[in-house]
């Protein structure tokens, strides 16, 4: 039986684990920059949920998220939303049609998959969650548009 142990090799230029070799030049377009932005979408997400513990439970801290979270509720319950809200825009109600309504549906399928991560856990965590993905996407198309290569060697 081989041992599954690897050993770390190193020469002039370049260290090897098993068959991968690691380049200084890999390590520096490559390793320290993924791991700069871990750490940055690490800090941003701490940063950003630090005092949620503080909210009582059942409250938001904005006026739409009460709109989305009684949403997902209607879109757990009956799959979809209605065609229209009667009890908005009163007394003709408000067409959900002319709506984009992918928050609430997102927060109900989220609690369908994960039951045991309550709707309005993930309505107070799900913003911080789509902002911090949304600054990795961005540093990551700024990131294939230049070598930052050539600035960190």
């Amino acid at each position: 039986m081989k041992s599954l142990k690897k050993s770390w090799k190193t020469c002039k230029s370049a260290w090897t684990y098993g068959k991968v070799i690691f380049t200084r030049q890999a390590l520096f377009r490559y390793v320290i920059p993924s791991l700069l932005l871990l750490a940055i979408l690490c800090c941003a997400f701490w940063v950003r949920v630090q005092g949620v513990e503080r909210i009582p439970d059942g409250q938001f801290t904005e006026n739409d998220a009460y709109t989305y979270y009684w949403q997902s509720g209607i879109v757990a319950e009956q799959g979809m939303l209605p065609e229209k809200d009667m009890h908005r825009w009163l007394p003709m109600g408000r067409d959900n049609q002319q709506l984009l309504p992918l928050y609430a549906y997102v927060i109900a399928y989220l609690h369908k998959a994960f039951p045991w991560v309550s709707r309005y856990h993930i309505q107070v965590y799900l913003p911080t969650l789509c902002f911090t993905l949304s600054v990795c996407i961005i540093f990551l198309f700024f990131f294939g548009l230049t070598d930052l290569s050539l600035h960190l060697s």
